[in-house]
């Protein structure tokens, strides 16, 4: 059950409302942080100066706006929030948002939109590979609240694909169509359930969910995402594939492109 969420606010605002609008499906409570010390990831991207891994004025100012936009749209959706200041992030509390993270049972980020590219994506990556909770991923170009009307879960049999089905399980729950979605590829694991056994366990769950194998394609993670398109899911849920080695990057291609061109929330569990 999600009680207790974390949500990273970014530089369109739509990962605070969405995350809000979340909690009050979950009568949960959400805190807010505002990653400004993670500025060195994109400082050493781009110009690998000393000068350039302080955090600034101009940094601290749109921090703050952001904590208290955070905080009336809290207010508007009547949900109990907290905050963490820039400067107060570390006081007491682990300097690493990754570890940070640990303590939530759920993480709300957002896609980071093509300008931001280097240091937004950097950081969503050290999150989901380190933080050990199901991190959920909204489109920047995200507008409506929090629906679980069509959720689609993509299936491989892998290991990071049945964590992430069992974290979204309070989301299946809430769900009125449930698609197991697996993309033929010819590399399944046979000794691994397959999308049945999958319809099974849910069930068990009280959940009815519906088996569906798409064809191969050039990329299953286009795949994917030409699926979502057309069925007018409201959530897709999947594994991610990477490492945590300078906690800051996901190796897995698919996951990245599916991080790069979603166009609806993304569930991922590492």
């Amino acid at each position: 059950m999600f009680r207790d969420i974390l949500v990273v606010l970014g530089a369109k605002g739509v990962a605070a409302s969405y995350a809000l609008s979340f909690a009050r499906h979950f009568e949960a409570e959400v805190t807010a942080v505002w990653p400004a010390q993670y500025s060195a990831f994109d400082a050493i991207a781009a110009a690998q100066t000393r000068d350039d891994l302080v955090v600034g004025e101009e940094q601290a100012e749109e921090g703050a706006a952001r904590t208290l936009e955070f905080v009336e749209q809290a207010h508007h959706f009547r949900v109990k929030a907290h905050t963490i200041a820039a400067n107060d992030f570390g006081r007491g509390k682990p300097r690493n948002l990754p570890h940070f993270a640990r303590g939530f049972d759920l993480v709300v980020v957002e896609q980071p939109t093509p300008e931001q590219h280097a240091f937004a994506g950097g950081l969503i990556g050290s999150i989901v590979s380190g933080c050990g909770r199901p991190v959920l991923a909204t489109p920047y170009i995200q507008k409506d609240p929090a629906s679980f009307d069509i959720v689609v879960v993509a299936w491989d049999a892998s290991a990071s694909a049945a964590r992430a089905l069992g974290d979204a399980i309070p989301i299946l729950k809430r769900s009125k169509s449930v698609e197991i979605v697996t993309v033929a590829n010819g590399k399944a694991d046979h000794g691994s359930p397959g999308g049945a056994e999958v319809v099974r366990h849910l069930a068990r769950h009280g959940i009815h969910a519906a088996f569906i194998d798409i064809p191969g394609g050039i990329d299953a993670a286009e795949m994917l995402l030409s699926y979502v398109a057309d069925s007018g899911a409201k959530m897709m849920v999947t594994g991610a594939y990477g490492h945590s080695r300078l906690a800051e990057t996901l190796a897995g291609g698919a996951t990245r492109t599916l991080l790069d061109s979603m166009t609806i929330p993304l569930l991922m569990s590492h």
